[in-house]
């Protein structure tokens, strides 16, 4: 998928920018076609990835959760209080 929109990224810029725009003179309505199926691919690969993560992140927060704890030598405040 992050292939793909790069590729097609790399063609869209190709063919509607710069000096050597293959689709200069074609009419506003196919370039707003190809910047729209742009942003479409790119938002499609972006939620991919944080869905291919996000069981990553699940999986992985019971060892930074389990990790987390006071610091040696931090007193608690009900220590300080006493």
């Amino acid at each position: 998928m992050k292939c793909l929109c790069f590729c097609y990224l790399g063609l869209e810029l190709a063919l509607t920018r710069g000096p050597v725009a293959l689709v200069g003179e074609l009419a506003a309505d196919v370039h707003a076609m190809i910047r729209v199926g742009a942003q479409v691919l790119t938002w499609m690969t972006a939620a991919f990835c944080l869905l291919r993560g996000l069981p990553v992140l699940v999986e992985g927060w019971k060892y930074i959760a389990g990790n987390v704890g006071p610091a040696r030598g931090a007193k608690s405040a009900t220590q300080e209080a006493v």
